[in-house]
């Protein structure tokens, strides 16, 4: 995404004020040249409006084409970021909309962020109507973000009533994270409330929030968050706003106080994510799951409720990645993908419309996976990283570039390098060696359930 902020665009080859090169803008935000487009909305960016009032309306219609119609994701984030700004009333319409219809992660941020320059109540209606609604369940989660975005606590009271209606998950999680920047007492107490919440998504939204907002962080276990708000809650001071801190964990110090490197980094908090027991810490996971015709039934039932729990279980700031694969191998959204609610919600409504059927390809799956520190054949540039891949798998290898286990471990080492753990499940009625011995070999745990077929 741009970083607007840091922008600065000269007028200088023009030679002429911003305010007379207006009408000259709505030309270059139709422009057929994506790089033109970035750079007419650097200039709106950094221009004073009052400096842009004489084309207010015209320039508001060409941005609300651009967020509506361009298919290049920053450039959308772009025109909302600028239409927020510069549209006042006239661009909530617009953005609603967009907020209804958006599905580029990146473009769904920047209208979140979008709505911290709209100052106006008549944002706040359209936006909670949705967020209550129960139609588009994908919608009513960017827009409690959105709600919560809003300027001068406009949305507070709103989401802090969505969450007693008890929405769905999804809903739910939106509404914590969009709690992130309200600093009102109400606010850590109805989000340690949600730490006992029966999904895992809407605990890890409210662990996040509580962290980032109250700048402590008390793992994982409510009984500590509780005890801790009970003691502090009624005179606590909401610390000074920092980007660019971390909140500091609660203990895990070592002598001298001080926080250690090993014991509080962003990759190595405890978080809600587990599969079939195995807790995942690291910052970008990938999930390689076999959609053999062997896993149909109970297998398959099993590993996809351990996975759906897992990724909602992630914290917001980590990214994760599924492949599935039987004969053929296959990206759920063409991943890694931020750990927010709505991609967490597209994995629920993608997995079961997905087969299971034909052969066995462990091999090709993991190099896929692989591609993301690139490496091997499949090696992403530039690289998005990789720190832990779960594999499961019930049977033997029988497709692919190498079905041999010994050539397998070869090829794997020979990728990884050690540079990513990888954690392995067997679902099969017998213990084969290739899985156990990945992990073993790549510093990962494996776990066997014996499933009957």
């Amino acid at each position: 995404m741009v970083r607007w902020g840091a922008a600065v665009v000269l007028l200088v080859a023009a030679g002429v004020s911003s305010a007379v090169a207006a009408p000259s803008l709505i030309g270059r935000l139709r422009s057929k040249d994506a790089a033109e487009r970035r750079a007419v909305l650097l200039e709106l960016a950094e221009t004073p409006v009052p400096d842009l009032e004489s084309r207010r309306r015209p320039l508001v219609s060409a941005l609300g084409r651009l967020l509506d119609r361009d298919p290049v994701p920053d450039v959308r984030s772009g025109a909302a970021l600028v239409l927020a700004r510069l549209g006042g009333e006239d661009a909530v319409a617009g953005l609603v909309e967009a907020i209804r219809t958006e599905r580029d992660p990146a473009v769904a941020a920047g209208l979140v962020l979008a709505c911290r320059s709209l100052h106006d109540e008549s944002a706040r209606r359209p936006l909670s109507k949705i967020a209550f609604s129960s139609k588009d369940i994908r919608a009513a989660v960017l827009a409690a973000e959105a709600v919560g975005a809003l300027p001068d606590g406009v949305g507070r009271d709103d989401l802090l009533a969505l969450l007693d209606a008890a929405p769905h998950w999804a809903v739910a999680a939106g509404a914590c994270r969009g709690l992130v920047t309200h600093r009102d007492r109400r606010v850590p107490a109805a989000l340690v409330k949600r730490l006992r919440h029966p999904d895992p998504a809407v605990r890890a939204a409210a662990r996040d929030t509580l962290a980032e907002l109250c700048g402590v962080d008390h793992g994982i276990d409510p009984a500590v968050w509780e005890s801790w708000w009970a003691l502090a809650g009624k005179d606590f001071e909401f610390p000074d706003r920092r980007d660019d801190a971390l909140p500091q964990p609660a203990g895990d110090r070592n002598a001298d106080g001080r926080v250690t490197s090993d014991d509080w980094t962003p990759g190595n908090r405890p978080t809600f994510a587990r599969f079939f027991g195995i807790e995942l810490r690291g910052r970008r996971v990938c999930f390689v799951i076999d959609f053999s015709q062997s896993m149909w039934g109970p297998r398959r039932n099993r590993a996809q409720k351990e996975l759906i729990d897992a990724v909602k279980g992630l914290p917001a700031a980590h990214t994760f990645g599924v492949i599935l694969f039987n004969e053929k191998v296959w990206w759920f959204d063409d991943g890694p993908l931020p750990a927010h609610p709505q991609q967490k919600l597209d994995l629920t409504t993608y997995l079961p419309e997905q087969e299971t059927k034909s052969y066995t390809n462990i091999y090709d799956s993991l190099e896929r996976a692989l591609g993301l520190i690139g490496t091997g054949s499949q090696a992403r540039d530039p690289a998005p990283g990789l720190d832990e891949i779960v594999l499961l798998s019930d049977g033997v290898p029988n497709r692919g570039k190498l079905k041999d286990t010994k050539r397998i471990l070869e090829a794997i080492e020979l990728l990884n390098g050690g540079r990513v753990r990888i954690h392995t499940v067997s679902l099969g009625a017998e213990e084969l060696d290739l899985l156990p011995a990945l992990a073993k070999q790549n510093g990962g745990r494996h776990v066997r359930h014996a499933f009957p077929k």
